[in-house]
């Protein structure tokens, strides 16, 4: 990381240096995250001679806290504060599935069996257990942060002092619902058009508009996020069919030759399954 100054000047002798003393935050006696009794490590920035900036490799994830010393050439100091969260390779998994409340599943799809004409018809779609970053969930990274320096706490920025509202490491999920009625399975499609809508407050459900008419095809886009911006993306097809099977001819044919078995097929003319169910005596 790089770490530098902005917005301290000194109009009678100038910023002459600064020392970032770097912290990994630990759990206080308060029950917060805070501050050990000592930084791990200080850095020095000469502001007068060099780029402006010192960089510095942190070894291991967690969340730090970077306290920065500006002094002028007569020892006046300054004090300033940024938390930031070392994350090199953590990532969301998944695990259990998408339910649409009301709906049977089969293969990929939901099948909603039930027609509702209602304007504001809503459905309600869960996703328990199905997303999580272990790192963010279980190494005190988005817990609140006990005050440091009065009035210049860290407040700014996606990390401040505040906790983190997040659900197993993550802090937000998004979705978009489509209209695919009219369109193949297998067509290619612009995503970048859809209208995402965030989950508030973050939970892991979401009831959506959806108009139940017969024949009705929907594709449901879910993205859960952490911290970090790792995102996972699931995609859900909800199909609204409410008729029947229709059996109008059944018909059956005696095959010979097939490994010594009598065989015969049944052909189901109108299904929401499409195949063909094949019965042996």
């Amino acid at each position: 990381m790089s770490l530098r100054i902005h917005g301290y000047e000194d109009e009678d002798t100038g910023v002459k240096d600064v020392h970032f003393d770097i912290y990994r935050m630990t759990r206080a006696a308060s029950g917060l995250l805070g501050l050990a009794q000592t930084p791990l490590d200080t850095v020095y920035l000469d502001t007068r001679h060099g780029p402006g900036y010192v960089d510095y490799n942190l070894e291991l994830p967690g969340l730090y806290s970077v306290v920065a010393r500006v002094r002028d050439s007569v020892n006046n100091t300054a004090y300033g504060t940024a938390l930031l969260v070392y994350d090199p390779s953590s990532s969301i998994t998944t695990s259990s599935a998408i339910i649409v409340t009301g709906a049977r599943r089969f293969e990929e799809d939901y099948w909603l069996p039930e027609v509702d004409t209602l304007t504001g018809t809503s459905v309600e779609i869960k996703w328990q257990g199905r997303y999580r970053n272990t790192f963010y969930a279980n190494n005190d990274v988005l817990e609140e942060v006990e005050p440091f320096l009065d009035g210049m706490d860290d407040n700014t920025g996606n990390r401040t002092v505040a906790a983190v509202p997040n659900v197993e490491g993550i802090v937000q999920y998004e979705f978009a619902l489509e209209n695919v009625t009219h369109r193949r399975r297998r067509e290619r499609r612009n995503t970048a058009d859809l209208q995402w809508e965030t989950v508030l407050p973050i939970e892991e459900r979401v009831s959506v508009p959806l108009a139940r008419l017969d024949g009705q095809a929907f594709m449901f886009h879910l993205k859960a996020r952490d911290l970090g911006d790792h995102e996972a993306v699931d995609v859900v097809w909800i199909r609204v069919d409410s008729t029947p099977p229709v059996l109008e001819k059944i018909e059956f044919f005696q095959n010979t030759g097939f490994e010594n078995k009598e065989f015969y097929s049944r052909y189901v003319q109108q299904s929401s399954l499409p195949y063909l169910e094949q019965v042996t005596d």
